[in-house]
């Protein structure tokens, strides 16, 4: 067993960068489950660090933004109390860009979500009030709306989260409500946006660990002509990622988020159409 210390965007050089730090460690079966660590702000910073006794084995460490608005360089550093880590380097080659051109940012505004509150098959929370009426419960509605121009934006959602996983609804619904997976997981009842289309995308992602999985990562978004696809601004034939690309009706008023929740980071697709 060592004593490790993992620090993200820390030092004096440069401004400083909101970072989220996350420690996973590989499971028997080659995944890697839930984070054993996660920190956010460390010593009065916007920085990250985590220090933990770990045993021999294979960890992840991810770094992201603690909003959607958070830009800049970081750097990860990290050093074992006996001084002994297996240092893991990548193959040294040439590796074909996935994308082409400079991706756009994001245009100003505000930007909501609805999201719906369903059970993990799938049913509305709501197919219950008149139980939950008879017994003198709180009902559901059947979505609450997430906002940027909020300062509590989860908030609705936790208020219902939490009445949904008390003792006396569960004995009514019988199943707890759906959170930590996507947006694709709630289209089927209604997930939709209004605002600023180009925002919606990053603005989903500050709901990693909350709304969405903990792996809940965008790697690309399309909103009517403006895209980002990683780092550039969409890709090519070489990411895999063309044909559901060009698929998509850019004109339609939908946005297309591309995203992953697996250790793979396989990439996923959902269209997320405005709320009439």
């Amino acid at each position: 067993m060592c004593r490790f210390t993992l620090r993200s965007s820390w030092g004096t050089r440069g401004p400083e960068v909101d970072t989220v730090l996350y420690l996973y460690e590989q499971q028997e079966d080659g995944g890697w489950g839930h984070y054993l660590r996660k920190n956010n702000n460390t010593q009065g910073t916007k920085w990250s660090s985590i220090e933990t006794d770990l045993e021999p084995g294979v960890y992840r460490v991810i770094v992201a933004a603690a909003s959607s608005s958070v830009r800049g360089d970081f750097a990860v550093n990290f050093a074992c109390a006996d001084n002994y880590c297996d240092r893991y380097a990548p193959p040294v080659g040439e590796i074909e860009e996935p994308g082409v051109g400079t991706p756009d940012q994001p245009r100003n505004g505000t930007v909501s979500f609805e999201v719906p509150l369903q059970t993990q098959d799938g049913t509305l929370l709501s197919a219950f009030n008149s139980y939950l009426r008879d017994a003198g419960l709180e009902e559901f509605p059947d979505y609450v709306t997430v906002s940027s121009s909020s300062r509590t934006p989860a908030a609705e959602f936790e208020h219902f989260a939490s009445h949904a996983d008390s003792e006396e609804v569960l004995a009514v619904t019988d199943s707890e409500i759906s959170r930590y997976g996507d947006p694709a997981l709630y289209l089927e009842n209604g997930f939709c946006y209004r605002g600023v289309s180009s925002a919606l995308a990053l603005f989903t992602a500050d709901f990693s660990d909350n709304i969405f999985s903990d792996q809940y990562v965008v790697g690309g978004w399309r909103a009517g002509s403006l895209s980002a696809y990683g780092d550039w601004h969409e890709p090519t034939e070489s990411s895999g990622d063309l044909d559901e690309w060009n698929e998509f009706d850019a004109n339609a008023g939908e946005v297309m988020i591309i995203f992953s929740t697996d250790d793979n980071g396989t990439p996923e697709f959902a269209s997320i159409p405005r709320c009439n």
